[in-house]
């Protein structure tokens, strides 16, 4: 069998792309981005459409050329209960600084903070790795201060966003709702619409986030 003759017809192996090794690593949010208005799911049924975000981090660790490797959460329904992924997440990151009530906390200002982040290894289906974010926490004592690096955003942002943002005006045409869905912005929303959407506070105002306008 040559080195290009897999068998049975089979196409070669994926090659594995660099990735963070597991582990801890000192990190620094670089972007925090507006991701409009998407489904909300439990358990993988859709409940409603609330707005999303997504935290961009730049890693300790770097890549052969010298860039410092780049992360980010899953895309996170901003929702304020306790037990939410949302407030698990800010509780995890600010530590005793969280604020009782996260209503109105100005998401923009957490470009430029640091964090400790757990990063997990998982197997895709073509035979490769990703890495994850299994946990954020609050920066270890002793991390060496860091500053943003990087400037843009993955290619594959926008193109997933506006998915999102389909799914979610989807999801209301199929349940009678046919007004446009807010599209991301950087405005500071609150309280809830007549149609019951979740308008949460989205402040990114005295911080340089990244956001649909800079795409």
């Amino acid at each position: 069998m040559s080195d290009l003759d897999y068998g049975g017809g089979s196409a070669p192996p994926a090659p594995q792309q660099p990735i963070p090794g597991e582990g801890l690593h000192d990190a620094v949010c670089f972007a925090v981005v507006d991701w409009g208005e998407i489904v909300d799911e439990f358990n993988g049924i859709p409940k409603g459409v609330v707005r999303g975000v997504r935290f961009f981090f730049d890693l300790d660790e770097k890549m052969a050329d010298g860039k410092p490797y780049s992360i980010s959460t899953y895309t996170k329904s901003i929702k304020y209960g306790e037990n939410s992924g949302f407030a698990k997440l800010m509780k995890g990151w600010l530590g005793k600084e969280c604020p009782p009530k996260l209503v109105g906390f100005p998401l923009g200002s957490m470009r430029g903070r640091m964090a400790s982040l757990n990063i997990e290894h998982r197997a895709k289906a073509d035979g490769t790795f990703s890495a994850k974010i299994a946990s954020i926490m609050k920066p270890r004592p002793g991390a060496v201060l860091m500053q943003p690096i990087s400037t843009t955003l993955p290619d594959w942002v926008k193109t997933q966003r506006e998915k999102d943002n389909a799914a979610a005006r989807a999801f209301l045409a199929g349940q009678g709702y046919n007004k446009p869905v807010a599209q991301p912005s950087g405005s500071d929303e609150s309280g809830e619409d007549e149609d019951g959407i979740s308008r949460v506070p989205f402040d990114l105002k005295g911080a340089k986030s990244i956001n649909l306008k800079d795409l």
